[in-house]
């Protein structure tokens, strides 16, 4: 894993690029569904830095490359990619990837892409986040608790990268740390959001009931 190679910089690195991904996608999803008004300069200027650092990370790390593609096939599936924005952004990150991936090949020896361990970490990960999904559905329908409160902490696919390491090679404890920071950071963006902008709330939700 050429991430590793890298030592505690490849980590830091890995786990940076990830909670800056889980910022912007929540900050993108905000524009596109939440009505989030911010300068397109900005808007783009996140896009390609979002989509860039993606495709470098994916093209020199099987997890984050598994990942990835497992996520965008899973926002594909759920309907979720219905905006220009979303197109681009898609399109950026497999942009970057391709270009990242053709680079490495050609100008570091040694270097090969372990497709086998790619394709099973995009099942693992594409598997584990509809599961999570669809048991989030399920605790949405739950009394209010202490036990809803815990759950609604989408746990599934926590505990999945964090066994991860233990069967697959090409996955180490750090990318459990970058998925749960993540998770962390997209939530922060959201609830952040949400506190300055309340009308936000409603609006979605009576979006949501049309």
């Amino acid at each position: 894993m050429l991430i590793e190679e890298l030592g505690i910089m490849g980590i830091v690195i890995v786990i940076l690029v990830w909670v800056y991904e889980g910022f912007h996608l929540k900050f993108l999803d905000q524009v596109v569904d939440e009505g989030r008004q911010i300068s397109r300069k900005v808007t783009h200027a996140s896009m390609f830095t979002s989509g860039f650092l993606a495709g470098i990370l994916m093209a020199a790390d099987i997890f984050t490359a598994g990942s990835v593609l497992a996520l965008v096939l899973g926002m594909i599936l759920s309907k979720k990619i219905d905006h220009k924005l979303w197109f681009i952004q898609i399109f950026l990150v497999l942009a970057c990837y391709s270009i990242a991936s053709v680079v490495l090949l050609s100008t570091i020896t040694g270097f090969v892409i372990d497709w086998l361990e790619l394709g099973i970490t995009f099942i693992i990960v594409l598997v584990g986040s509809i599961a999570d999904e669809l048991f989030h559905e399920v605790v949405d329908r739950m009394k209010d608790g202490p036990l809803k409160f815990i759950l609604e902490f989408r746990l599934v696919m926590k505990f999945i990268v964090i066994f991860m390491p233990f069967f697959l090679a090409s996955t180490a404890w750090f990318h459990a740390v970058a998925w749960i920071s993540f998770d962390i950071t997209y939530e922060i963006t959201a609830r952040l959001y949400m506190r300055s902008h309340p009308e936000t709330v409603v609006a979605s939700t009576s979006f949501e009931s049309m």
